[in-house]
């Protein structure tokens, strides 16, 4: 990194130093040892000690010291704002005199690599952006960073609404969090888990609060840390599990998770607290969960197929259901919490006798796997996507499908990953590899609209409960929340 300020040179080096070079003897001034990691932004600040006032007429577009015009030399000074590799983010002043020199203001550890920083165009307020996905903001005169904004560091792999709040979702992400969204403000209200991301963070923590001690079902203490690999570089290790799926228990503040390492684990939506995990729970990843109407149980699907039924008081395995040979992709409970349909990479459908433990009827694809599945409020019609192409409504009174559509242009290789009702049964909104998400028309299967900002396959899409918005996540780390406007309809 370089930067000018009036006749010297600013240049920062991967050894974490910074050296003053003076443009007019083309010679080095000084160097000063700043942080660890290199030097991986720098700006300049600029600042008149003499009156301490800095106008819009005084200074010009640009963040090059030359360009102020008050003072004498000797008056002039600036303030540099150096991010490092390790953390660091410190500030230092410097005056524009015969023998310059750096004097160390302050220094403060954010978490991550801090790869950018910039002023607003009054150079009163700053903020900084790290690898760890955190936007801090902070006044030029506190130096003091508040987290303003957060993003999820690895793919995000599945979302919940809370079913009575419209601005309230969880998401899952291969960082190892989970996190719960206010998106009337797009900030974090809660984030738990951090077991698998090799990361130092606790295991669970209200965001902006104190870290909270937990254990697991193995015995394994995690207080202010993970037990876990020591962070190397920013992004998230995959030496350990990860969540795969999250829902609400019913109307309550808490989330039950699924896990790669086949465990089942709950949180605290509202601080991020540990509550309690099923360790083993299946014998490899965990691919989808639900938590029955009548909140007396809870299914899983994995990724071999199989589908198990747990009491939600005691958290101890039911029944299970065994028939499908691929990866559970959907699971969707009827209203009387005593039929489950389930759908599979395995190109199949089937409804379940829950009381009875045992298949009711079966629904097969001709071609390509189903990727996901969602039941229509009549409990009679279900709609799926895959890689057959195309979007498809069924009756369970009929093996094939009573009507579908392509789920793009002709000759595409795009296939659709999800798929997801409205709760007014008005609308579907699905999402594919070709990093789209489209709005349709249940009753023609008319697509409406496109949804175009994803750079990576879209993995989740769901409609809100008042459905006046869609929340989509995808393999690029982005969670994105679209509006639905009445129009439409």
């Amino acid at each position: 990194y370089q930067r000018r300020v009036h006749g010297l040179l600013l240049a920062g080096t991967e050894a974490g130093e910074v050296g003053l070079f003076s443009t007019q003897k083309k010679s080095l001034i000084t160097t000063v040892r700043v942080c660890g990691g290199g030097i991986r932004s720098m700006v300049v600040n600029q600042t008149n000690t003499n009156n301490n006032k800095s106008s819009n007429n005084n200074i010009q577009q640009g963040a090059a010291f030359q360009y102020a015009r008050f003072g004498n030399a000797s008056e002039r000074s600036a303030s540099i704002l150096i991010g490092g590799g390790d953390g660091s983010f410190v500030t230092y002043n410097i005056r524009d005199c015969n023998e310059p020199v750096l004097d160390e203001r302050n220094r403060q550890m954010l978490d991550g690599e801090v790869t950018s920083i910039t002023l607003n165009k009054f150079n009163n307020s700053m903020m900084a952006v790290t690898t760890y996905g955190y936007i801090y903001k902070s006044k030029t005169s506190s130096d003091k960073f508040e987290i303003s904004y957060e993003s999820p560091l690895a793919s995000v792999t599945s979302i919940r609404f809370h079913p009575l709040l419209n601005d309230r979702f969880a998401t899952t992400s291969e960082d190892s969090f989970i996190r719960v969204w206010d998106s009337s403000s797009y900030r974090i209200i809660s984030k738990s888990g951090g077991i698998g991301g090799g990361q130092t963070r606790s295991i669970s923590k209200a965001y902006g609060g104190q870290a909270v001690g937990a254990s697991t079902g193995n015995n394994n203490s995690y207080q202010n840390g993970v037990k876990a690999k020591g962070m190397a570089g920013a992004g998230p290790h995959r030496d350990f599990c990860v969540p795969t799926c999250v829902s609400y228990i019913g109307n309550m503040e808490i989330l039950i998770t699924g896990w790669t390492d086949g465990s089942i684990r709950s949180f605290d939506a509202t601080n991020g607290e540990f509550l309690w995990s099923k360790d083993q729970a299946h014998r490899s990843s965990i691919s989808n969960l639900i938590v029955a109407p009548n909140m007396k149980f809870f299914i899983t699907g994995g990724d071999e197929g199989e589908i198990r039924v747990w009491e939600m008081k005691t958290r101890e395995l039911v029944s299970e259901l065994k028939e499908q040979k691929g990866r559970i992709t959907g699971l969707k409970i009827f209203a009387d919490s005593s039929h489950l349909v389930s759908s599979s990479k395995d190109k199949s459908v089937i409804l379940w006798d829950l009381l009875k433990e045992r298949r009711a009827s079966i629904y097969e694809q001709k071609m390509g796997s189903i990727n996901s599945l969602d039941l229509f409020n009549n409990q009679t019609n279900f709609v799926t996507t895959g890689y057959e192409k195309k979007v498809s409504i069924w009756d369970l009174r009929q093996t094939n499908p009573v009507s579908s559509t392509n789920y793009c242009n002709m000759g595409s290789e795009a296939c659709g990953t999800v798929v997801s009702l409205s709760h007014n049964n008005k609308f579907l909104v699905t999402g594919g590899n070709d990093q789209v998400v489209r709005l349709w028309d249940t009753n023609t299967l008319t697509e409406l609209q496109k949804g175009i900002g994803h750079s990576g396959t879209v993995h989740d899409v769901v409609f809100s409960p008042d459905d006046k918005q869609i929340v989509s996540v995808g393999s690029e780390s982005c969670v994105f929340v679209w509006n639905v406007y009445e129009d439409l309809e």
